[in-house]
């Protein structure tokens, strides 16, 4: 594998990590917050469960990708 091909691995990796740690702060964070605005998010539950919902399959999903051994993707599980 060449410099370039590595590189861009490493890149991509990161970026998956990235998002999936992103996710998993806006959801630790939609939880610390429903705390302090309950009498809010009471106005609407459905929403915010639909919304919570979504945090965790991007957050699962972008994991998922992470350790994805299907042929051709960039993951850890890709084995050379």
């Amino acid at each position: 594998m060449d410099k370039e091909k590595l590189i861009k691995l490493a890149e991509d990796l990161y970026q998956s990590a990235f998002d999936a740690n992103a996710y998993y702060a806006i959801m630790m964070q939609y939880r610390e917050m429903s705390k302090k605005y309950n009498n809010e998010m009471n106005l609407s539950p459905a929403f915010y469960q639909v919304v919570y919902g979504a945090l965790q399959k991007a957050c699962f999903m972008e994991i998922a990708k992470l350790y994805d051994k299907t042929k051709d993707v960039v993951s850890v599980g890709f084995s050379y």
